[in-house]
């Protein structure tokens, strides 16, 4: 149970998806931050191919709120 509790604790999170007409789709996810004590948003794309999601977004402080425009160009916070 331990073992099971603290991988779950561990998980990487999706807290948001967001996709655009032209199909592309990104989400919001949530890892624990270098010494586990807070957790760190990062903003990451979902290939169509349903291959790993690519790192769009590596920032210190972390990244969240993402928005597609018509165009499939992401905005965010």
């Amino acid at each position: 149970m331990i073992q099971t509790l603290h991988t779950l604790l561990n998980a990487t999170r999706v807290t948001s998806l967001e996709a655009s007409v032209n199909g592309r789709i990104v989400a919001t996810i949530q890892q624990l931050d270098a010494d586990g004590t807070g957790w760190q948003s990062q903003i990451v794309e979902l290939p169509k191919d349903s291959t790993q999601p690519r790192a769009l977004t590596r920032h210190d402080k972390g990244a969240s709120s993402p928005i597609l425009d018509a165009q499939g160009r992401l905005f965010y916070m």
